[in-house]
């Protein structure tokens, strides 16, 4: 997904949400802080040059 945005536009602002399971769907887990991590380097090696990923600790990015 990543290199499709990219090659829309390497500058547009990508924001990774962690999942809140506030109303619905209860059963789902929230992810952890070092898979957030993950996601953030996996979107940065495509090229994308402003990743931010919302997390129960706080922001990842725009840089590490």
């Amino acid at each position: 997904m990543g290199e499709r945005i990219r090659k829309i536009d390497e500058q547009v602002q990508v924001c990774i949400l962690d999942y809140r399971p506030a109303f619905r769907r209860l059963d789902i887990l929230r992810p952890g802080y070092e898979e957030m991590v993950n996601v953030w380097k996996i979107l940065s090696g495509t090229g994308l040059k402003t990743i931010i990923c919302q997390t129960a600790k706080g922001h990842i990015g725009p840089e590490l």
